[in-house]
């Protein structure tokens, strides 16, 4: 008999002290675990939610949540590949609208 803990639809929640994507902008941190799900804010849209740490530190953890579409495709083509280390830059779009991306 399986326990329910090894399905693999079981939901892991992030974990970790939040932080606010505008803190992290220059910033090197080691992308340990991403989650996208759908907006509440937004209905329709994707969420992400990156769990990471600064580079040195791996016992303090810290979680960002952001509806940035380029992180949120960048996270999905990079699933497979966490952890990794990351900066995020903000850039100006046409009309000087900002995003975010990982770099």
């Amino acid at each position: 008999m399986k326990r329910f803990s090894e399905f693999d639809d079981v939901v892991r929640r992030l974990e970790g002290e939040k932080a606010l994507i505008s803190e992290l902008v220059g910033k090197e941190i080691v992308v340990e675990a991403t989650d996208i799900f759908d907006s509440v804010k937004d209905r329709g849209k994707e969420a992400l939610t990156i769990q990471f740490y600064y580079e040195g530190d791996p016992e303090h953890k810290y979680v960002v949540k952001t509806g940035s579409t380029v992180l949120i495709e960048q996270a999905k083509r990079h699933k497979e590949d966490e952890p990794y280390i990351a900066v995020i830059a903000k850039h100006t779009g046409s009309g000087g609208r900002a995003y975010y991306s990982f770099s």
